[in-house]
């Protein structure tokens, strides 16, 4: 196990340094600090509030997922929230939403449920991106080449929101089934993986009611509203001069590339991809690249020292019993 998890974290390093060298390769170093260097510094803060405002949105959300399983209260959703931000900007291949299950695990809660509701959250704000991304492409403001992995993307997600409900509404079913699957290889995988298989579903539950579904949606576009507006005043900031729909292609790249396993805060796959996206939307990329580096820094640096400072003065109180 050792060795796998070393060998998982290398790839992820390489990932990243890859897509780096490929952004760095050929620009014009000059050029980029430049760009950087005539950017309005006051719009560039100004989405610094935005960020935050994406974690309440978050926080509250989470408490609807986990109400069925456990009754959290305003902060510990926004500290959990902020854990996982924070592990993320510090560990590789995503390490913050383990550290994020693994805190949520407790007060009668498991594992397996709060990995299930965590992954429901991501599940939701990848498909209302693709939502958001399928409607800017509709209005024909952008030309997209539809690829398999553009389809991949659209249908996957769709297809996995459809299965989680399915199976949030009908785990009976789905634990039948898990234990068929089960018996030729004897009671004893079934005694092992059955059980979990029943927690994780119970972490779906929140998808059996219309209302918690339409709750998470909802915040959702909040969510994504605020990285949608953060972008947008980073483009003004930087004169890009691009049209009302540069955000949206942005946020698809963006969220593409942190999928990738990568170093900590996305570092080379994130900066990639926007780039990539703004090259193709008419930047040049020495401005493509000022605006990935430097929209990159304000949204994970100021967040990321403020959570640590909060987490960290709050492991110094006593515990509750």
């Amino acid at each position: 196990m050792p060795g796998r998890r070393f060998a998982a974290i290398a790839v992820a390093f390489a990932v990243s340094l890859v897509f780096l060298a490929v952004v760095l390769v050929g620009i014009d170093l000059p050029a980029v600090i430049a760009h950087a260097g005539r950017a309005d510094a006051l719009m560039l803060l100004a989405g610094v509030p935005l960020k935050g405002a994406s974690f309440v949105f978050m926080a509250a959300r989470t408490r609807v997922m986990l109400r069925p399983v456990r009754a959290l209260s305003w902060t510990d959703a926004l500290r959990s929230t902020m854990l996982g931000f924070v592990g993320n900007n510090l560990l590789p291949l995503r390490g913050g939403d383990l550290l994020r299950i693994g805190w949520l695990a407790r007060d009668g809660a498991t594992a397996s449920s709060c990995a299930a509701a965590v992954g429901t959250e991501r599940l939701i704000d990848l498909l209302t991106l693709v939502l958001l991304f399928l409607a800017t492409l509709s209005l024909g403001v952008v030309e997209v080449e539809r690829t398999g992995t553009l389809v991949v993307w659209v249908v996957g997600s769709f297809g996995l929101m459809v299965g989680a409900i399915a199976a949030a509404r009908h785990p009976q079913r789905v634990n039948a089934l898990v234990a068929r699957a089960l018996t030729p290889a004897g009671p004893r995988a079934v005694a092992l993986v059955a059980p979990r298989v029943a927690r994780f579903l119970d972490g779906l539950a929140a998808l059996r009611s219309a209302r918690a579904i339409a709750s998470a949606f909802g915040l959702a576009v909040g969510i994504v509203g605020t990285w949608w507006l953060g972008i947008a005043l980073w483009l003004q900031a930087f004169d890009a001069g691009l049209a009302w729909y540069a955000p949206s292609v942005v946020l698809a790249f963006s969220t593409f590339g942190q999928m990738l396993p990568s170093a900590p805060g996305a570092i080379g796959t994130y900066h990639y991809f926007v780039t990539i996206s703004l090259v193709l939307l008419g930047l040049s990329q020495d401005h493509a690249t000022s605006i990935a580096i430097v929209g990159h820094a304000l949204s994970v640096v100021p967040w990321t020292v403020l959570g640590l400072a909060w987490l960290g003065l709050d492991a110094l109180r006593p515990t509750r019993a």
